[in-house]
């Protein structure tokens, strides 16, 4: 079937984050609306921050919601211009869907200006969903396309972190064995070729009950972490765990927020996280938390409402963190209750208590 492309539009703000005057414990954000046009609708923002301070915000654009989506990137520099656009698939058959982007933050091969790796959800006609990973050596060369997950079973909602190797940590809703519940899958793929430089595995430790909707960050290093939902307990909540670039954690499973969902992760130089989330109900509000390496938020931001506005809708939290634990959020909004979303972008945030 003929499809038409609905573009994932991607914005580099050219703002520096810089710390904030506030101690760590109390976010004092500098707001602002990332997407230009207010019409149509905007989700499921997603956030990334350069080794320079610079912050980049993805989101879903649909102005004519038939639903058939391919994965269209596009490559913007520091002046803002365009340098390359294109799809990050390569067969137009089937359904793309849920696509994230992290990008190489020691930049690419000599004169290539750009490294990145995108992934997405992949279903063809008469199969079950599988995670594709496409990596890009430069704004327009496809290096390679691979199955992150297993091609048996069912697989969703992937996410995606790269550190200056090169190399990317995946991670997604992993059901290889079809039983209907789910681990967190978690892979690490070599810059050239995809090749598996961390072998496929769970990244929750307890396997109980479901565990789904997974976000991963990744530093320079290559240490990462990793938040996703989780009833294991008989509780719904937001969960997290960190790892050395060796692929061992640092902490069993530590429980962020009971009832939160959709988290969103992201990591500084000295292995500190910062997970966003949002809270269940009908008038749902955004929220962050600090952890330092011992899984506690001793020093770092503590668990509190981050939005600008308290009244209406705040959802789809997403997180970024510099190398320096400068933090920067992005949301959806609709607090004029008009069920039209705005993206509102925060800056200005610090996970050091000094």
């Amino acid at each position: 079937m003929k499809k038409t492309v609905a573009t994932v539009a991607l914005v580099v703000a050219g703002l520096v984050c810089t710390t904030g005057a506030a101690f760590a414990h109390i976010a004092a954000p500098t707001w602002t609306t990332a997407n230009s046009v207010s019409t149509g609708d905007q989700d499921n923002a997603s956030v990334a921050t350069k080794r320079n301070g610079y912050v980049a915000v993805v989101w879903e654009d649909d102005p004519d919601g038939n639903g058939y989506y391919n994965i269209p990137y596009r490559v913007v520099n520091t002046a803002g211009a365009v340098t390359a656009s294109g799809n990050a698939n390569s067969s137009a058959t089937g359904q793309q869907i849920n696509p994230r982007v992290a990008v190489d933050p020691d930049g690419a091969p000599a004169g290539a200006g750009v490294a990145f790796t995108v992934v997405w959800e992949d279903i063809q006609t008469g199969a079950q969903a599988t995670v594709k990973a496409a990596g890009f050596t430069g704004p327009t060369t496809r290096a390679w396309e691979i199955s992150a997950s297993a091609t048996t079973g069912q697989h969703h909602n992937p996410d995606v972190a790269v550190s200056a190797s090169g190399d990317a940590v995946v991670v997604w809703d992993d059901d290889a064995d079809g039983n209907g519940y789910y681990q967190i899958g978690l892979i690490r793929l070599a810059r050239t070729n995809g090749a598996a430089t961390l072998s496929r595995r769970s990244a929750n430790a307890s396997g109980g009950g479901q565990q789904t909707h997974a976000s991963v960050a990744a530093d320079f290093n290559g240490d990462f972490a990793v938040a996703w939902e989780s009833d294991h307990t008989g509780t719904p909540g937001v969960w997290t765990r960190s790892f050395t670039s060796t692929g061992t954690a640092r902490y069993v499973d530590t429980e962020v927020a009971g009832g939160g969902t959709a988290p969103s992760i992201g990591i500084d130089d000295q292995a500190q996280s910062v997970v966003g989330w949002t809270t269940q109900g009908s008038d749902p509000d955004v929220w962050v938390r600090g952890f330092g390496t011992d899984g506690t938020d001793t020093g770092r931001l503590s668990s509190q409402k981050l939005s600008s506005v308290s009244t209406g809708r705040q959802e789809q939290m997403a997180v970024a963190v510099s190398p320096y634990a400068e933090v920067a959020v992005a949301y959806t909004d609709d607090s004029d209750g008009n069920t039209y979303d705005q993206v509102i972008l925060g800056t200005g945030i610090s996970n050091n208590s000094w």
